[in-house]
């Protein structure tokens, strides 16, 4: 079938696979469920969060198809835990002479205001084909981290770090330790910081597909400065420079964005003389 729901805010059910035309008991498998959960505090998660589809009926020369996974959509103050979240195809049944094919996996959003210290187990992988006859694998559905600062600009938080994997931030002092090490490195380049720095980790991750990282910015703050100057910089902490990773400018809601395959170590706006300066 079709990809369907969103990728951010997703909410559907899993589609129920097909049965097969001459075989009754052969039935598809049942489309996985949705689970929702919005938690304005701690959320502890340390069981099972399952939306997985079911696997297709098949014997007798007959076989259906699997059931396509549903949603798990987590929203949380913080978490912890080390619980497992899955929403998989489930498999196509099996038969010497009509296998069915596998269901792809379903959607998976894990979006944390605040700290974000568990070790989940997520996955929404594509069903297995059923063994006998050649039949076809599920798709890979989607999982998505969502890390938010706590800082706001414009009603917006200032950073809003997506990616496929588990990840982290956390805002960067300036009047001590590595956050001023940044800011002096920034000055001395000519550079003005628009934004807060922050760690994004872990170090060294490496995004396929790639995370984006949204930095929103005060346009109060920019005086005299054209946005058009604005970009998102990674300070390399083992060489002390800053490096231009760049990012689309949005005059309108006054954010810069930019997708990167790996992490390296701190973020931020500025521009030249003004960047959006960051920490990865």
């Amino acid at each position: 079938g079709s990809i369907y729901d969103s990728l951010s805010e997703p909410a559907d059910l899993g589609s129920g696979g097909g049965g097969a035309m001459t075989c009754s008991f052969a039935k598809g498998g049942g489309g996985g469920g949705a689970v929702l959960l919005d938690v304005a505090g701690t959320l502890t998660l340390g069981g099972a969060l399952s939306a997985r589809g079911n696997s297709g009926a098949g014997s007798q020369g007959c076989s259906g198809g699997g059931g396509s996974g549903g949603t798990v959509r987590i929203k949380a103050g913080s978490l912890v835990g080390a619980g497992t979240v899955n929403a998989d195809g489930g498999a196509g049944g099996s038969s010497s002479y009509g296998a069915g094919g596998g269901a792809g996996g379903g959607r998976v959003v894990i979006s944390v205001a605040g700290a974000n210290t568990s070790n989940l187990v997520v996955s929404a992988a594509g069903g297995a084909a059923g063994t006998g006859q050649p039949a076809t694998a599920g798709g890979a559905g989607t999982t998505q981290f969502l890390v938010q600062s706590a800082t706001l600009v414009g009603g917006n938080p200032e950073l809003m770090f997506t990616a496929p994997v588990p990840v982290t931030a956390s805002q960067v002092p300036t009047a001590s330790g590595v956050g001023t090490v940044a800011l002096g490195a920034a000055q001395t380049e000519g550079f003005s910081l628009i934004s807060n720095l922050y760690d994004l980790g872990p170090e060294n991750t490496t995004f396929n597909p790639p995370a984006t990282i949204t930095l929103y910015y005060d346009p109060a703050q920019l005086g005299s400065i054209n946005p058009n100057t604005l970009a998102i910089y990674d300070y390399d902490v083992a060489t002390g420079n800053w490096i231009k990773l760049g990012g689309t400018l949005d005059t309108t809601n006054h954010s810069l964005t930019v997708s990167v395959t790996r992490l390296a170590s701190i973020l931020g706006i500025q521009a030249s003389n003004a960047h959006m300066l960051i920490s990865v």
